[in-house]
């Protein structure tokens, strides 16, 4: 957002926030510090913090409900994409 000063969470509350938050994963990205995850992602919420990871696997981490944290691990172990 050109308007925009400095990141912070405040961004979580704007409408553009809320449009990234619904639509990323059609467009393959997801969002790497989701709120309410520190314990899952190991880093404070940051909505602005996007990653690029494909429109599949971005849909899949979407679908599961998971951190991409979560997903990649779980993936990496063999659960595709389970917490457990």
């Amino acid at each position: 957002d050109p308007g925009a000063a400095d990141l912070t969470v405040a961004f979580a509350d704007t409408p553009l926030s809320r449009w990234l938050t619904a639509h990323v994963h059609e467009y393959g990205f997801v969002i790497s510090y989701p709120e309410g995850a520190r314990a899952k992602t190991c880093h404070e919420f940051e909505p602005w913090h996007l990653r690029y990871v494909g429109r599949d696997i971005a849909a899949s981490i979407s679908a599961s409900g998971v951190t991409a944290r979560e997903w990649l691990l779980g993936t990496r172990a063999g659960t595709a994409g389970g917490s457990g």
